[in-house]
């Protein structure tokens, strides 16, 4: 059967690829990964250029825009 649909071989060989490459610890690994990353993450407000921050400062504004 699966000769005739097409890409049924193809398509078999890609998901046993695919279920091999999770392996038996990588998932967890990667979910762990993630979840300590995301504990870690700043969402305060950052400046990154202090100069962008200072000529932001001094241009004149006109109804609150640049």
């Amino acid at each position: 059967p699966n000769a005739e649909t097409p890409g049924g071989e193809a398509a078999a060989a890609a998901t046993g690829a695919m279920a091999a490459s999770t392996g038996s610890g990588g998932r967890e690994a990667r979910v762990s990964r993630y979840r300590e990353k995301r504990r870690t993450r700043l969402f305060s407000k950052k400046i990154r250029y202090e100069v962008r921050k200072l000529n932001a400062e001094r241009r004149p504004r006109l109804k609150v825009r640049f």
